[in-house]
Protein backbone atom coordinates (compact mmCIF):
# COMPACT_ATOMS: atom_id res chain seq x y z
CA UNK A 1 0.00 0.00 0.00
CA UNK A 2 1.43 3.47 -1.26
CA UNK A 3 1.74 6.09 1.84
CA UNK A 4 -0.09 9.34 0.97
CA UNK A 5 2.75 11.86 0.08
CA UNK A 6 2.98 14.92 2.54
CA UNK A 7 1.17 17.37 -0.63
CA UNK A 8 -1.88 15.50 -0.17
CA UNK A 9 -1.97 14.38 3.38
CA UNK A 10 -2.00 19.02 3.77
CA UNK A 11 -4.50 19.21 1.28
CA UNK A 12 -6.86 16.62 3.19
CA UNK A 13 -5.74 18.16 6.52
CA UNK A 14 -6.91 21.84 5.22
CA UNK A 15 -10.02 20.44 3.19
CA UNK A 16 -11.40 19.33 6.58
CA UNK A 17 -10.05 22.03 8.88
CA UNK A 18 -12.04 24.19 6.38
CA UNK A 19 -15.17 22.18 6.28
CA UNK A 20 -14.96 22.34 10.00
CA UNK A 21 -14.49 26.11 9.89
CA UNK A 22 -17.59 26.39 7.90
CA UNK A 23 -19.64 24.27 10.04
CA UNK A 24 -18.66 26.52 12.65
CA UNK A 25 -19.68 29.53 11.58
CA UNK A 26 -22.98 28.35 9.80
CA UNK A 27 -23.77 27.23 13.54
CA UNK A 28 -22.68 30.10 14.95
CA UNK A 29 -25.01 32.07 12.19
CA UNK A 30 -28.18 29.87 12.92
CA UNK A 31 -27.12 30.74 16.87
CA UNK A 32 -27.19 34.36 16.07
CA UNK A 33 -30.50 34.13 13.79
CA UNK A 34 -32.39 32.84 16.53
CA UNK A 35 -31.63 35.00 19.05
CA UNK A 36 -32.45 38.46 16.67
CA UNK A 37 -35.81 35.96 15.80
CA UNK A 38 -36.65 36.09 19.76
CA UNK A 39 -35.69 40.28 20.04
CA UNK A 40 -37.78 40.74 17.13
CA UNK A 41 -40.85 38.69 18.38
CA UNK A 42 -40.47 40.74 21.15
CA UNK A 43 -40.64 43.77 19.48
CA UNK A 44 -43.63 42.94 17.51
CA UNK A 45 -45.86 41.89 20.57
CA UNK A 46 -44.48 44.83 21.87
CA UNK A 47 -45.59 46.98 18.66
CA UNK A 48 -49.20 45.19 18.95
CA UNK A 49 -49.57 45.45 22.54
CA UNK A 50 -49.33 50.07 22.56
CA UNK A 51 -52.43 52.01 22.87
CA UNK A 52 -52.74 53.51 19.76
CA UNK A 53 -55.43 55.77 20.11
CA UNK A 54 -55.84 58.95 20.63
CA UNK A 55 -58.16 62.26 20.96
CA UNK A 56 -59.44 63.76 18.13
CA UNK A 57 -59.02 68.24 17.99
CA UNK A 58 -62.81 68.52 17.46
CA UNK A 59 -65.98 66.60 18.08
CA UNK A 60 -66.24 63.23 18.98
CA UNK A 61 -63.95 60.22 18.22
CA UNK A 62 -64.89 58.15 15.09
CA UNK A 63 -64.97 54.40 14.58
CA UNK A 64 -61.96 53.22 12.44
CA UNK A 65 -58.58 53.88 11.72
CA UNK A 66 -57.25 56.87 10.62
CA UNK A 67 -54.36 54.99 8.40
CA UNK A 68 -57.40 53.67 6.49
CA UNK A 69 -57.90 57.41 5.26
CA UNK A 70 -54.33 58.08 5.20
CA UNK A 71 -53.11 55.55 2.83
CA UNK A 72 -55.66 57.14 0.37
CA UNK A 73 -53.58 60.33 0.35
CA UNK A 74 -50.62 58.62 0.28
CA UNK A 75 -51.85 56.63 -3.18
CA UNK A 76 -53.14 60.28 -4.73
CA UNK A 77 -49.57 61.35 -3.59
CA UNK A 78 -47.95 58.82 -4.84
CA UNK A 79 -49.91 58.76 -8.20
CA UNK A 80 -48.86 62.13 -9.30
CA UNK A 81 -44.80 62.39 -10.34
CA UNK A 82 -45.29 66.08 -9.73
CA UNK A 83 -45.50 66.53 -6.38
CA UNK A 84 -41.97 65.32 -6.10
CA UNK A 85 -40.55 68.32 -8.42
CA UNK A 86 -42.74 70.65 -9.91
CA UNK A 87 -45.25 70.78 -7.18
CA UNK A 88 -42.91 70.99 -4.52
CA UNK A 89 -41.43 74.17 -6.16
CA UNK A 90 -44.19 75.97 -7.28
CA UNK A 91 -45.76 75.63 -3.39
CA UNK A 92 -41.80 76.14 -1.81
CA UNK A 93 -41.82 79.47 -4.58
CA UNK A 94 -45.63 80.53 -3.14
CA UNK A 95 -44.73 80.46 0.49
CA UNK A 96 -41.69 82.26 0.04
CA UNK A 97 -43.43 85.19 -1.28
CA UNK A 98 -40.91 84.46 -4.59
CA UNK A 99 -41.42 86.96 -7.77
CA UNK A 100 -41.89 83.87 -9.61
CA UNK A 101 -44.42 82.72 -7.11
CA UNK A 102 -47.50 81.14 -9.64
CA UNK A 103 -50.39 82.24 -7.40
CA UNK A 104 -53.16 81.14 -9.95
CA UNK A 105 -51.11 77.34 -10.59
CA UNK A 106 -50.93 76.75 -6.83
CA UNK A 107 -54.62 77.43 -6.73
CA UNK A 108 -54.96 75.13 -9.61
CA UNK A 109 -53.01 72.04 -7.83
CA UNK A 110 -55.26 72.69 -4.42
CA UNK A 111 -58.41 72.23 -6.00
CA UNK A 112 -56.99 68.97 -8.42
CA UNK A 113 -56.29 66.97 -5.27
CA UNK A 114 -58.51 68.73 -2.69
CA UNK A 115 -59.18 64.93 -1.96
CA UNK A 116 -55.76 64.77 -0.14
CA UNK A 117 -56.66 67.01 2.33
CA UNK A 118 -60.23 65.74 2.72
CA UNK A 119 -58.93 61.81 3.29
CA UNK A 120 -56.64 63.14 6.03
CA UNK A 121 -59.08 65.29 7.50
CA UNK A 122 -61.06 62.23 7.88
CA UNK A 123 -58.50 60.60 9.33
CA UNK A 124 -58.10 62.91 11.63
CA UNK A 125 -61.62 62.56 13.30
CA UNK A 126 -60.82 58.58 14.06
CA UNK A 127 -59.78 57.91 17.58
CA UNK A 128 -57.16 55.09 16.24
CA UNK A 129 -54.23 55.94 14.45
CA UNK A 130 -52.26 52.47 13.75
CA UNK A 131 -49.98 51.70 10.89
CA UNK A 132 -50.33 48.07 9.92
CA UNK A 133 -46.80 47.04 8.79
CA UNK A 134 -45.95 43.86 6.80
CA UNK A 135 -43.11 42.85 9.27
CA UNK A 136 -42.03 40.91 5.89
CA UNK A 137 -41.16 43.90 4.70
CA UNK A 138 -43.49 43.83 2.00
CA UNK A 139 -42.84 47.47 0.10
CA UNK A 140 -46.36 47.27 -1.81
CA UNK A 141 -47.60 48.63 1.76
CA UNK A 142 -47.62 52.53 1.54
CA UNK A 143 -45.68 54.16 3.77
CA UNK A 144 -44.94 57.69 4.22
CA UNK A 145 -41.85 58.98 3.24
CA UNK A 146 -39.22 61.95 3.50
CA UNK A 147 -40.66 63.08 -0.15
CA UNK A 148 -44.23 62.51 0.71
CA UNK A 149 -44.03 64.12 4.15
CA UNK A 150 -43.11 67.68 2.06
CA UNK A 151 -45.64 67.04 -0.13
CA UNK A 152 -48.18 66.93 2.28
CA UNK A 153 -46.88 69.76 4.44
CA UNK A 154 -46.52 72.63 1.25
CA UNK A 155 -49.81 71.45 0.12
CA UNK A 156 -51.55 72.30 3.63
CA UNK A 157 -49.35 75.17 4.21
CA UNK A 158 -50.55 76.72 0.81
CA UNK A 159 -54.23 76.05 1.60
CA UNK A 160 -53.51 77.83 4.56
CA UNK A 161 -51.77 80.81 3.52
CA UNK A 162 -54.77 80.97 0.80
CA UNK A 163 -57.28 80.79 3.86
CA UNK A 164 -55.14 83.71 5.78
CA UNK A 165 -55.19 85.51 2.35
CA UNK A 166 -58.66 85.67 2.64
CA UNK A 167 -59.27 86.37 5.97
CA UNK A 168 -60.61 83.47 7.19
CA UNK A 169 -57.63 83.00 9.72
CA UNK A 170 -59.05 80.32 11.91
CA UNK A 171 -60.15 78.27 9.22
CA UNK A 172 -55.89 78.54 8.61
CA UNK A 173 -55.57 78.00 12.26
CA UNK A 174 -57.34 74.60 11.97
CA UNK A 175 -56.20 73.28 9.13
CA UNK A 176 -52.47 73.89 10.63
CA UNK A 177 -53.58 72.52 13.78
CA UNK A 178 -54.51 69.27 11.80
CA UNK A 179 -51.49 68.52 9.96
CA UNK A 180 -49.78 68.85 13.36
CA UNK A 181 -52.07 65.86 14.87
CA UNK A 182 -51.34 64.35 11.23
CA UNK A 183 -47.57 64.99 11.69
CA UNK A 184 -48.05 62.98 15.66
CA UNK A 185 -49.95 59.81 13.93
CA UNK A 186 -46.86 59.66 11.47
CA UNK A 187 -44.08 60.39 14.19
CA UNK A 188 -45.78 57.71 16.51
CA UNK A 189 -46.07 55.19 13.82
CA UNK A 190 -43.30 55.72 11.68
CA UNK A 191 -39.92 53.37 11.52
CA UNK A 192 -37.42 56.40 11.31
CA UNK A 193 -37.13 58.75 13.93
CA UNK A 194 -38.70 61.85 13.44
CA UNK A 195 -36.66 64.94 12.54
CA UNK A 196 -39.08 67.25 13.98
CA UNK A 197 -42.16 67.04 10.70
CA UNK A 198 -44.54 69.94 12.27
CA UNK A 199 -42.14 72.63 12.91
CA UNK A 200 -43.22 74.77 10.03
CA UNK A 201 -46.62 74.50 10.81
CA UNK A 202 -46.36 75.84 14.70
CA UNK A 203 -44.26 78.32 12.70
CA UNK A 204 -47.24 79.73 10.74
CA UNK A 205 -49.52 79.21 13.76
CA UNK A 206 -47.50 81.70 15.36
CA UNK A 207 -47.84 84.21 12.79
CA UNK A 208 -51.49 84.09 12.78
CA UNK A 209 -51.37 83.86 16.69
CA UNK A 210 -49.36 87.20 16.45
CA UNK A 211 -51.23 88.44 13.83
CA UNK A 212 -53.98 89.65 15.75
CA UNK A 213 -57.04 88.79 13.54
CA UNK A 214 -58.18 86.16 15.96
CA UNK A 215 -61.65 87.52 17.81
CA UNK A 216 -61.35 86.10 21.97
CA UNK A 217 -64.19 83.44 21.20
CA UNK A 218 -61.10 81.87 18.21
CA UNK A 219 -58.79 82.19 20.52
CA UNK A 220 -60.04 79.87 23.29
CA UNK A 221 -60.98 77.39 20.41
CA UNK A 222 -57.04 77.68 20.06
CA UNK A 223 -56.02 77.08 23.40
CA UNK A 224 -58.51 74.19 23.63
CA UNK A 225 -57.13 72.58 20.31
CA UNK A 226 -53.28 73.44 21.44
CA UNK A 227 -53.79 71.91 24.92
CA UNK A 228 -55.45 68.37 22.60
CA UNK A 229 -52.25 68.70 20.63
CA UNK A 230 -50.16 68.79 23.33
CA UNK A 231 -51.68 65.87 25.48
CA UNK A 232 -51.52 63.56 22.06
CA UNK A 233 -47.72 64.71 21.76
CA UNK A 234 -45.85 61.51 20.24
CA UNK A 235 -43.44 59.08 22.24
CA UNK A 236 -41.08 59.18 19.68
CA UNK A 237 -39.24 56.06 21.39
CA UNK A 238 -41.65 54.80 19.16
CA UNK A 239 -40.34 54.74 16.26
CA UNK A 240 -36.96 53.90 17.31
CA UNK A 241 -37.84 50.60 18.38
CA UNK A 242 -39.91 50.47 14.87
CA UNK A 243 -36.80 51.05 12.81
CA UNK A 244 -35.54 48.33 15.28
CA UNK A 245 -38.55 45.89 14.20
CA UNK A 246 -38.08 46.32 10.79
CA UNK A 247 -34.43 46.05 10.79
CA UNK A 248 -34.64 42.37 12.28
CA UNK A 249 -37.59 41.53 10.54
CA UNK A 250 -36.05 41.72 7.26
CA UNK A 251 -32.40 39.89 8.43
CA UNK A 252 -34.87 37.42 9.08
CA UNK A 253 -37.09 37.33 5.88
CA UNK A 254 -33.07 37.59 3.94
CA UNK A 255 -32.05 34.59 5.96
CA UNK A 256 -34.96 32.39 5.37
CA UNK A 257 -34.66 33.34 1.72
CA UNK A 258 -31.04 32.23 1.93
CA UNK A 259 -29.68 35.73 0.73
CA UNK A 260 -26.88 37.99 2.59
CA UNK A 261 -28.83 40.74 3.49
CA UNK A 262 -26.25 43.57 3.44
CA UNK A 263 -27.58 46.57 5.54
CA UNK A 264 -24.17 47.84 7.06
CA UNK A 265 -22.78 50.78 4.69
CA UNK A 266 -20.82 54.12 5.26
CA UNK A 267 -22.31 56.53 2.68
CA UNK A 268 -22.23 54.48 -0.44
CA UNK A 269 -19.46 52.42 0.84
CA UNK A 270 -20.37 49.16 2.05
CA UNK A 271 -18.85 47.55 4.79
CA UNK A 272 -17.03 44.18 4.40
CA UNK A 273 -17.04 41.45 7.25
CA UNK A 274 -13.64 41.34 8.46
CA UNK A 275 -12.15 38.70 10.60
CA UNK A 276 -14.24 39.75 13.93
CA UNK A 277 -17.14 38.24 12.15
CA UNK A 278 -15.53 35.13 10.78
CA UNK A 279 -15.78 36.74 7.11
CA UNK A 280 -19.80 36.00 7.64
CA UNK A 281 -22.04 39.12 6.22
CA UNK A 282 -24.65 37.06 8.63
CA UNK A 283 -22.68 37.42 11.46
CA UNK A 284 -21.45 41.07 10.61
CA UNK A 285 -25.05 41.86 10.40
CA UNK A 286 -25.92 39.90 13.55
CA UNK A 287 -22.63 42.42 15.50
CA UNK A 288 -24.76 45.13 13.90
CA UNK A 289 -28.19 44.55 15.18
CA UNK A 290 -27.23 43.57 18.71
CA UNK A 291 -25.07 47.17 18.73
CA UNK A 292 -28.57 49.36 17.43
CA UNK A 293 -30.11 46.98 19.66
CA UNK A 294 -28.54 48.43 22.40
CA UNK A 295 -27.97 52.29 21.17
CA UNK A 296 -31.58 52.51 20.78
CA UNK A 297 -32.47 51.32 24.35
CA UNK A 298 -29.99 54.45 25.29
CA UNK A 299 -30.97 56.77 22.76
CA UNK A 300 -35.04 56.16 23.38
CA UNK A 301 -34.26 56.59 27.50
CA UNK A 302 -32.85 59.97 26.53
CA UNK A 303 -35.91 60.95 25.07
CA UNK A 304 -37.19 61.29 28.62
CA UNK A 305 -34.14 63.02 30.09
CA UNK A 306 -33.37 67.00 30.76
CA UNK A 307 -31.63 67.75 27.41
CA UNK A 308 -27.97 68.37 29.29
CA UNK A 309 -28.27 64.94 30.19
CA UNK A 310 -29.96 63.55 26.78
CA UNK A 311 -26.88 64.95 24.93
CA UNK A 312 -24.03 63.42 26.87
CA UNK A 313 -25.87 60.38 26.43
CA UNK A 314 -26.53 61.40 22.63
CA UNK A 315 -22.76 62.15 21.67
CA UNK A 316 -21.55 59.04 24.16
CA UNK A 317 -23.58 56.65 21.49
CA UNK A 318 -22.55 59.09 18.43
CA UNK A 319 -18.69 58.61 19.58
CA UNK A 320 -19.56 54.57 19.99
CA UNK A 321 -21.23 54.55 16.38
CA UNK A 322 -18.31 56.03 14.37
CA UNK A 323 -15.66 53.63 15.36
CA UNK A 324 -18.43 50.77 15.08
CA UNK A 325 -17.30 50.04 11.35
CA UNK A 326 -21.03 49.28 11.10
CA UNK A 327 -22.38 52.90 9.57
CA UNK A 328 -25.75 52.89 10.65
CA UNK A 329 -26.14 56.11 9.17
CA UNK A 330 -29.83 56.79 9.44
CA UNK A 331 -29.19 55.97 13.04
CA UNK A 332 -26.44 58.35 13.50
CA UNK A 333 -28.60 61.12 11.47
CA UNK A 334 -31.77 60.99 12.14
CA UNK A 335 -31.57 60.11 15.87
CA UNK A 336 -28.78 62.04 16.99
CA UNK A 337 -29.03 65.14 15.38
CA UNK A 338 -32.76 65.38 15.33
CA UNK A 339 -33.21 64.88 18.85
CA UNK A 340 -32.64 68.80 19.42
CA UNK A 341 -35.67 69.78 16.63
CA UNK A 342 -38.02 67.01 17.76
CA UNK A 343 -37.41 69.16 21.60
CA UNK A 344 -37.88 72.32 19.76
CA UNK A 345 -41.14 71.45 18.32
CA UNK A 346 -42.12 70.44 21.51
CA UNK A 347 -40.65 73.74 23.01
CA UNK A 348 -42.77 76.02 20.34
CA UNK A 349 -46.40 73.97 20.51
CA UNK A 350 -45.49 74.88 25.18
CA UNK A 351 -44.69 78.10 24.16
CA UNK A 352 -48.04 78.33 21.42
CA UNK A 353 -49.98 76.66 24.11
CA UNK A 354 -49.03 79.44 26.63
CA UNK A 355 -49.69 82.26 24.98
CA UNK A 356 -53.08 81.09 24.07
CA UNK A 357 -54.27 80.52 27.15
CA UNK A 358 -52.74 84.08 28.16
CA UNK A 359 -54.54 85.73 26.02
CA UNK A 360 -57.89 83.59 26.53
CA UNK A 361 -57.62 84.03 30.89
CA UNK A 362 -54.42 85.67 31.82
CA UNK A 363 -53.07 82.69 33.29
CA UNK A 364 -49.91 81.38 32.79
CA UNK A 365 -49.13 77.98 32.60
CA UNK A 366 -46.44 75.72 33.88
CA UNK A 367 -45.43 73.59 30.92
CA UNK A 368 -42.23 71.64 30.96
CA UNK A 369 -39.72 73.23 29.00
CA UNK A 370 -38.21 70.58 26.79
CA UNK A 371 -34.47 72.09 26.94
CA UNK A 372 -34.61 72.64 30.44
CA UNK A 373 -34.88 71.46 34.10
CA UNK A 374 -38.51 73.11 34.99
CA UNK A 375 -41.03 74.41 33.71
CA UNK A 376 -40.75 77.53 30.90
CA UNK A 377 -39.32 81.01 32.05
CA UNK A 378 -41.75 83.91 31.74
CA UNK A 379 -41.76 87.44 33.32
CA UNK A 380 -45.29 89.79 33.26
CA UNK A 381 -45.68 92.99 33.00
CA UNK A 382 -48.05 95.36 30.11
CA UNK A 383 -46.97 91.69 28.17
CA UNK A 384 -46.41 87.69 28.57
CA UNK A 385 -43.03 87.09 27.80
CA UNK A 386 -42.44 83.31 27.50
CA UNK A 387 -39.55 81.57 26.73
CA UNK A 388 -37.80 77.96 26.75
CA UNK A 389 -33.44 78.24 27.38
CA UNK A 390 -33.15 76.92 23.37
CA UNK A 391 -30.60 74.32 22.02
CA UNK A 392 -27.89 74.67 24.16
CA UNK A 393 -29.81 73.97 27.05
CA UNK A 394 -28.58 77.47 28.90
CA UNK A 395 -31.18 80.58 30.11
CA UNK A 396 -30.19 83.61 28.57
CA UNK A 397 -32.49 85.41 30.38
CA UNK A 398 -35.23 85.90 27.53
CA UNK A 399 -32.65 87.08 24.86
CA UNK A 400 -33.62 85.49 21.32
CA UNK A 401 -36.24 84.96 19.30
CA UNK A 402 -39.09 82.62 17.94
CA UNK A 403 -36.56 81.17 15.68
CA UNK A 404 -34.42 80.18 18.80
CA UNK A 405 -31.27 79.90 16.74
CA UNK A 406 -28.00 77.87 18.22
CA UNK A 407 -26.64 80.10 21.67
CA UNK A 408 -30.09 81.83 22.38
CA UNK A 409 -33.23 81.57 23.59
CA UNK A 410 -36.62 80.67 22.08
CA UNK A 411 -39.19 83.38 23.02
CA UNK A 412 -42.13 84.17 22.55
CA UNK A 413 -44.23 87.49 23.89
CA UNK A 414 -48.16 88.49 23.65
CA UNK A 415 -50.21 91.17 24.90
CA UNK A 416 -54.18 90.21 26.31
Amino acid sequence: MKRLRPVWIVIGIGALALGAWDLAVYALEQYELAAITRRTEALKAEFNARDYTRPVLRGSPQPGNAWDHYRKAIEEIKAEDKFYNVYVNLFYAFLRGSEKADRAAVVAVLEKHAGVLDHIRRGLQCGEARFEYNWSRDRSIPRLYQGDEQAFGYLSRSKARLLVDAGRHMEAAELLLDMCLFCRDRDQNDINPALGTSTEMLDDLHAILMGGKLSPSEFARLDRELGILLEAYPDHSHSFWNHVLDLGAGFQMEAREGRQMRFCSVGDVEVRAGWREYYSYRLMNARAFRLLDHWTARLAAAERMNWMKAREVLWAVHEELESSRHGMELLSGVSIWGASNRRQEAAKLRLLRTAAHYICTGEVLELQDPFGDGPLKSTRGSSLKVWSAGRDGIDHGARGSWRGWLNEDLVLEVTR
